[in-house]
């Protein structure tokens, strides 16, 4: 039975297309209906939303706002009777706060509406998320009422924060929207070890140190580099550019500001190398403790 539940996943997983702010991989979906997902009636509430918004977003692509706007409300309809569909608690209030998120900006697109392809973007993956919430709780369907289901509620709750923090991280860019997912990520990894079978405990809370040591590197508020080996190197390079700079002649200093600029795009790169490295390691950590319960 749980094979069966795996490939169901497998299948749904594959069939989400995907969405960033450089475009949209190609689907069978038409853009120019606005109401062609009423022609698919074995789509769910939620996953007729998701092709709403991924409308939504093909159409600003193209400039057309009162479109844009009219996919976002058919997005925002279906969200509603998803919530009162879904035999998740998570998933009613997940969708029930990002409908009225959307419905929020449906209504002030019209103002500088060159500047929203990221929010459009931030809601498509949120939707991805919430799908991929209620498919986990579907595979994970065979966990009977005790310790270990309510633990998997808040493991699964803390994934679909985690997935959300990939698009902040790697897409938008966005510091303070990372931060805020981490720490919700944070938030039900606590409540899973208070609930945890002793045995599962310091696995979780061991992923917890992982996740509070990615969240340090994106808010940078510690020397979290001090220990890379690499970084190290560059920055006493870049130290001793500077000295070299105070004694150069002007030709050289243009060729000295040169190779900082190049060092630090380096530097920056290895940064965020580290940043994904340890956010797919973590995620991959979450999914083995879920699989283990």
């Amino acid at each position: 039975m749980k094979l069966s539940f795996l490939i169901f996943f497998l299948l749904i997983c594959i069939s989400l297309p995907v969405l960033s702010q450089e475009g949209i991989s190609q689907s069978s979906v038409k853009t120019n209906d606005i109401s062609n997902t009423e022609l698919s009636p074995q789509l769910s509430p939620l996953r007729k939303a998701h092709l709403e918004l991924k409308n939504a977003f093909d159409s600003y692509k193209k400039g057309d706002i009162d479109t844009t706007k009219q996919h976002l409300k058919i997005a925002s309809d279906w969200l509603n009777k998803a919530s009162q569909n879904s035999l998740s608690a998570k998933v009613k209030d997940e969708s029930d706060k990002l409908a009225v998120e959307i419905n929020s900006f449906k209504e002030k697109i019209n103002r500088n509406p060159e500047q929203h392809e990221n929010s459009l973007a931030r809601y498509w993956h949120q939707m991805t998320s919430i799908i991929k919430r209620e498919t986990d709780q579907l595979i994970h369907s065979y966990v009977k009422l005790s310790i270990a289901e309510k633990t998997l509620n808040h493991l699964l709750d803390a994934k679909m924060h985690l997935f959300r923090t990939k698009h902040d991280l790697f897409v938008s860019h966005d510091k303070g929207d990372a931060e805020y997912e981490l720490n919700k990520v944070l938030k039900y990894l606590d409540e899973a070890v208070a609930v945890a079978d002793p045995t599962r405990q310091s696995g979780i809370i061991n992923l917890s140190k992982d996740i509070q040591r990615l969240k340090d590197q994106v808010s940078k508020k510690k020397d979290t580099w001090k220990n890379d080996s690499v970084v190290v190197a560059l920055d006493s390079a870049l130290e001793n550019l500077n000295n070299a700079k105070q004694y150069a002649s002007p030709a050289i200093k243009l060729r000295i500001e040169s190779l900082k600029a190049d060092f630090n795009v380096l530097r920056d790169d290895i940064e965020k190398t580290n940043i994904r490295n340890d956010y797919e390691a973590a995620m991959a950590t979450l999914n083995t403790i879920i699989v283990n319960l």
